[in-house]
């Protein structure tokens, strides 16, 4: 992901979210609908910037569970955005990056 789309993505979501629960919601992107989690701690303001955390769950996990371990409490603490994207579903693990370590890894390359 490139810097611009960086930017793009964390003004779009701090321009649509104000609350202190999570969210889920998706983005567009060339490789397809992609779904991702954010937390906006209650202290949020615009006219103060806040840090932006990218969480990544691990193979096999979601999203959902990965949210879960104290991210809102930190978020809430240190004023900071936190953002969990989903990985995408894969035949062996169940859920996995498209980093190319994923179901496509341990498939055979046609000859």
């Amino acid at each position: 992901m490139t810097k611009k789309s960086i930017l793009f993505l964390f003004l779009l979501i701090t321009g649509i979210f104000y609350s202190q629960q999570w969210q889920t919601a998706t983005l567009q992107h060339s490789s397809g609908l992609r779904e991702y989690s954010i937390y906006v701690p209650s202290n949020y303001n615009s006219q103060n910037p806040a840090s932006l955390v990218i969480t990544l769950h691990g193979l096999g996990d979601t999203m959902n569970n990965f949210r879960n371990i104290g991210f809102a409490a930190l978020a809430e603490t240190n004023n900071i955005i936190v953002i969990c994207p989903q990985a995408l579903n894969d035949p062996l693990s169940g859920t996995a990056w498209n980093s190319g370590a994923g179901y496509s890894f341990y498939t055979p390359m046609p000859t």
